[in-house]
């Protein structure tokens, strides 16, 4: 696939994709474009919440329960982390293995405390 930018002083951003059959990956990137692209289900302070994959810091399952760790909360989220690495990040992810605990982080240039 081939990738065209051109920086615009003036006037509105756009993006136009031109595609001959519409594949999964097309579905991707036009869903990112238009902020709808697939989110996680997770639960804060009894709420629930739908959690953009970009929002995620940390992701970590403990005794049988998941945890998605974003920038100021940490919400309890269904399915085991393995379930969680498969939804398709919008950046790369990397993954991590600890004795009888399994964790995921985010992009390594999110380097803000937690």
């Amino acid at each position: 696939m081939k990738l065209t930018m051109n920086r615009i002083r003036q006037g509105s951003e756009e993006v136009i994709i031109r595609y001959r059959e519409m594949t999964p990956q097309i579905e991707a990137i036009a869903g990112m474009v238009q902020g709808t692209g697939q989110k996680l289900s997770g639960i804060w302070q009894e709420e629930r919440i739908l959690i953009s994959p970009e929002e995620v810091f940390y992701l970590e399952s403990v005794d049988g329960a998941s945890f998605v760790y974003l920038k100021d909360k940490v919400c309890r989220v269904s399915g085991g982390v393995g379930e969680l690495f498969s939804v398709p990040p919008t950046q790369s992810w990397t993954r991590a293995r600890r004795a009888s605990r399994e964790t995921v982080s985010g992009p390594p240039w999110k380097t803000e405390s937690r």
